[in-house]
Formats: C-alpha cells, sequence, structure tokens
C-alpha cells in the first residue's frame, strides 16, 4: 500500500464527535500523537505562523522571534515610514520599518541556516548552531528598531540641528530599545546572547570565540553586502515605482560559501554585485536625494527644531519608554496642538499640507579635483553665498537658505566595495580570491563617490537673488566657469516682455560689464 496522502492520514484518525464536543478534547480524538514524521514536519500541522510579504512571498520564523515581534516596542516601527517623506514625491513609498526589519530579519534567518546547514563544520556544537541561527535573526530584525520619525530624517537631520557635536546614531537606540523590550516583555534569552545581537547590529566582533563569518550577514562592515542592503534595494525600489530599480538577491544568498572565515560569492556573479550596487548608487541619486524630497526633509526638519523647546527630544532619545511613542505620529500631534509654543511649527505644517514648499535654487557637482575648496562646514558655505549677493538684487540672509552637501557612493565612500569581495570558482570552491575591476569589465566605473552641493530657499521670493548669489559663489569660491548648459539651468519665470527673468538679466549685465572693461 503507497503512502497516504495528507487529506487521506487526517481523514483516517478522524472520529465524529458529538457537536458539544469541548475543543480539547475534540483535538485529542485527531491522533495527531500518532501522525508520521512528514506529516509532523508541515507547517500547518506545527502551527507555523507566517506573513505574505509582497517581496518574499510567506515569511515564517520559529517562536521564539514571534516574541519579540510581538512587542510595542517592534510595533511602533508599523508608524515610521522607511523612506521619510518620500510620498509627497513618490505617492507609493508608504511602506514602514516594520516591513522592511520584517524582511531583512526573514533574509538573515534564510542565508545564516543555508551556510549553517550546507557546511556543518563553520559551528559544530548543536547549541552554538541554534544560538547562532537565533541571534542573527534577530539582529536583522531589530536593525532598525530605533529608527525616529521620517527615518533618516529624524537622525541625520534633526538630532544634528539640535546638537551639532552629537555622535549618536539609529543603531544606539536599536540597542537600548532592544533591552528595554527584553526586560519589559520579560522575554527568556541568555545575556550572551543578548550581547551578540547587539555586536551584530553594530557590525563589529566583540569576542574572538565568534565566528567573524556571521558579521557579514546583517550589517557587513567588510565589504557592505549584506541582507539589509538586499531587502531595501528591492522593498523601496517596489514601493516608490521605480520598476527599472529592481534587484533579485536570490541567486547570492543561494549560491553563497564560508571560506577563510568570509561569505564568498561564485565569481560568475561578480558583474550582478556591481548591479547592486549601482542600483543603490541610483536610488540615492533619483529617489531618497530627490531635490523635492531634501526641500521636504529640511522643512520637517525646521519643524521639528521649533518644537523641540516643548518636546525635549535630545532626552527622549535617552529614554526608551518615551522614544517607543516617538514617530512619525508627532507631526499629528504638532498639528493638532492648540500651545502657543507651537505656532511656528503649524504653520509650516500647514505649508507642507498645501504643498508651499521650500524651494531648490540651484546645484553644483563637485569634481574630485576641486573638493578641497568646498567647506566641510554648511553655515560657511551659507555666509560665504550672502556675501555674495548683488546690491542690485532683494536682499537676503543666512536664514533665508540652507545648503545641502551629498555624497553619493558605492556604499564605502569613495571606495570600491567588490575590491573587498571574496569569490570562488565552482571547480575549486575550497579556495577564495579577489577580482580586478577588469577582470569584470572595461565599461564599470573608475570613481565610486560622487559629491553634490545643492542650494534651496525657505522664502520663494528670495529665489532669483539666492540664484545669482549661488552662481556668483561658483565663480569665485569654487573656480567653476558658467556654460550654456549653468545658463540654461535657470529656474525662474522669464519677463513676459523681456522673455528674461531678472536673474538672468542681472548675470548678462555683470557679463557685458567684464566685457567692456577688458
Amino acid at each position: 500500500m503507497g503512502r497516504l496522502s495528507v487529506f487521506e492520514f487526517l481523514m483516517s484518525q478522524h472520529t465524529p464527535l458529538p457537536p458539544d464536543t469541548d475543543a480539547n478534547e475534540r483535538s485529542n480524538t485527531l491522533g495527531w500523537d500518532s501522525a508520521p514524521e512528514w506529516v509532523r514536519e508541515l507547517p500547518f500541522y506545527k502551527h507555523v505562523r507566517k506573513i505574505n510579504d509582497p517581496i518574499h512571498g510567506f515569511i515564517r520564523f520559529e517562536p521564539s522571534i514571534w516574541k519579540f515581534v510581538d512587542t510595542r516596542q517592534f510595533q511602533r516601527l508599523r508608524d515610521v515610514k522607511q523612506v521619510g517623506l518620500c510620498s509627497y514625491v513618490f505617492p507609493g513609498g508608504t511602506h514602514t520599518r516594520f516591513e522592511h526589519c520584517l524582511g531583512t530579519g526573514f533574509m538573515a534567518s534564510q542565508l545564516v541556516s543555508r551556510l549553517i546547514d550546507q557546511q556543518p563544520q563553520l559551528v559544530s556544537d548543536p547549541t552554538q548552531k541554534n544560538d547562532y541561527k537565533e541571534c542573527v535573526t534577530l539582529a536583522g530584525l531589530c536593525h532598525d528598531l530605533g529608527h525616529g520619525p521620517f527615518s533618516h530624517v529624524f537622525d541625520g537631520c534633526v538630532i544634528p540641528e539640535l546638537d551639532p557635536s552629537t555622535t549618536w546614531t539609529h543603531e544606539q537606540a536599536s540597542e537600548m530599545l532592544l533591552d528595554y523590550m527584553i526586560d519589559d516583555n520579560h522575554i527568556d534569552i541568555k545575556p550572551e546572547n543578548v550581547k551578540l545581537i547587539k555586536s551584530l547590529i553594530r557590525g563589529e566582533q566583540f569576542s574572538s570565540n565568534i565566528s567573524p563569518w556571521i558579521y557579514e550577514i546583517v550589517a557587513n562592515k567588510r565589504n557592505s553586502l549584506d541582507v539589509d542592503k538586499f531587502d531595501y534595494i528591492s522593498r523601496d525600489s517596489y514601493y516608490v515605482g521605480a520598476k527599472d530599480l529592481t534587484f533579485d538577491s536570490r541567486g547570492l544568498i543561494e549560491e553563497s560559501l564560508v571560506i577563510n572565515n568570509e561569505i564568498c560569492y561564485p565569481s560568475k556573479m561578480s558583474f550582478k554585485i556591481y548591479d547592486l550596487f549601482h542600483t543603490r548608487y541610483r536610488l540615492f541619486k533619483s529617489i531618497y536625494l530627490h531635490r523635492v524630497n531634501q526641500a521636504l526633509d529640511m522643512m520637517v526638519t525646521d519643524i521639528f527644531v521649533q518644537a523641540n523647546s516643548r518636546f525635549k527630544f535630545l532626552d527622549i532619545i535617552k529614554d526608551p519608554e518615551e522614544y517607543t511613542y516617538l514617530t512619525d505620529s508627532i507631526l499629528l500631534d504638532i498639528e493638532r496642538s492648540k500651545s502657543k509654543e507651537l505656532v511656528d511649527s503649524r504653520a509650516l505644517i500647514r505649508r507642507l499640507r498645501c504643498r508651499d514648499l521650500y524651494k531648490f535654487v540651484n546645484e553644483a557637482l563637485i569634481l574630485p579635483e576641486k573638493a578641497h575648496k568646498l567647506p566641510s562646514d554648511k553655515g560657511q558655505i551659507e555666509r560665504e553665498i550672502v556675501n555674495c549677493s548683488s546690491g542690485d538684487c532683494e536682499s537676503f540672509t543666512e536664514k533665508d537658505i540652507f545648503v545641502k552637501i551629498s555624497n553619493i557612493n558605492y556604499a564605502m565612500k569613495d571606495q570600491n566595495p567588490v575590491d573587498s569581495v571574496s569569490f570562488y570558482r565552482r571547480d575549486n570552491p575550497l579556495v577564495s580570491f579577489k577580482l580586478n575591476r577588469n577582470d569584470v569589465s572595461l565599461l564599470l566605473p573608475s570613481e565610486f563617490s560622487e559629491k553634490k552641493l545643492r542650494v534651496f530657499v525657505r522664502d520663494k521670493s528670495k529665489l532669483e537673488s539666492v540664484m545669482v548669489a549661488f552662481r556668483q559663489y561658483k565663480r569665485e569660491k569654487l573656480g567653476m566657469t558658467e556654460g550654456k548648459a549653468q545658463e540654461a539651468e535657470l529656474k525662474v519665470t522669464p519677463n513676459s516682455k523681456t522673455g528674461k527673468s531678472s536673474a538672468e538679466k542681472s548675470i548678462l549685465t555683470k557679463r557685458h560689464d567684464r566685457e567692456e572693461s577688458k
């Protein structure tokens, strides 16, 4: 007789019961204890909880992992937008850190389990094997636990504006909330495992007894190739509608090996890895650092800075209980408040709602050989732009403008991250090696970082004056000459009679005066 199907087995074990049978008694009569091993391993038999994710399909975790998900500290991430204010530019970008952390935890679990199960010699002790799997999964799950309102707007703009000398990061907040989550929910976990999870979030090895390769899964400091990146590149491009920026990382996970304590990939995937970093670069250039999105970031930063006297954000980031309730919803709290302290913040929120946004003036791509001419202090740049203003134009002050210096790269500053990736060949999977860029393709970039300076105005009536001043600043301070392309970038409304804006006329008049003096 052949093996029974699942349905046949269950029906063979079923005994008709009276309608009023107790639920526990009904369960005991179904014959679950006599089920063969193959039935016991089925997900529905083990009552495995799952989530249907649009990026990864069904996500499953062990019961010990769900204990962390089902806490208010983790659930707060439902109210923290993954890509900040991008939804004002790309309406689909409303996904949250909650989905991203679930996805990162799932991919971390898949990668660590695959490596350990495929290469049992990596971890011989069964207890350590289970600890590694659990800790890596929890590190992926909790790595962004500490993000504040609108994600990187809070830790990258608001906190530095309130305290320029701060070294606070959202990773520090993640560790703080992890400790609080465990204490508040009485989660049973070994203290040494908590230390390991924190070190995995930081990407810093805290003990020589820990295998170095597990630090390359969640926060890879060696070459930045990690599951955090795998998830946010796929997820963010999907939700903002950037169909040309999708990336499938399954092949990298399925064909990875640990050689010499490093996670290595088949050499045939070297170009795919370059493509991943280039996709990340394109996401930053066209989505995250979109000029309107940067204007929105600064508006929300101003809203928070003006509301700081009421909320004391620098104190909140040190208090896990208070920080648990600090989410994007604070914008609504400010908006509906009647407090006189928040009148300026409410006025800015009204501008935000009515799309009366800060305006982009112009930008300059800083060439590497001229980078030394650009001050690192943004306040100094703003003062120098004000000093370059023309007496013929409407005056403005430093408070009317703000500058943004963006460094877009392949995730390792000006370095090529693939130089630090180890590869193997299928015919010899025991030996790892590095690949030279020219061995992959002659059409790969030679530069891996670019710096861009952008100027914005808070009051659009000052737009033309700032535009003239910034052009003068580029010539005097950065040694950048104007070409036809730069002249075409004047983004102001032309005069109906002359066809030229007042800013353009001012520039042309100065140029004419210089030619006359010659």
